[in-house]
């Protein structure tokens, strides 16, 4: 996933936050996922 030259600087800050963006996302998505196939599904 190396594209070009990153700033070890940017690159601590991006590993720091991405991680964390998906981790939301994820957990979100789950959230809502999991509601309705809860419901419905089992």
């Amino acid at each position: 996933m190396r594209r070009d030259p990153v700033d070890p600087a940017k690159q601590s800050h991006k590993t720091v936050h991405v991680p964390k963006a998906n981790l939301l996302t994820v957990r979100s998505l789950a959230e809502l996922v999991t509601g309705p196939t809860a419901i419905g599904g089992e």
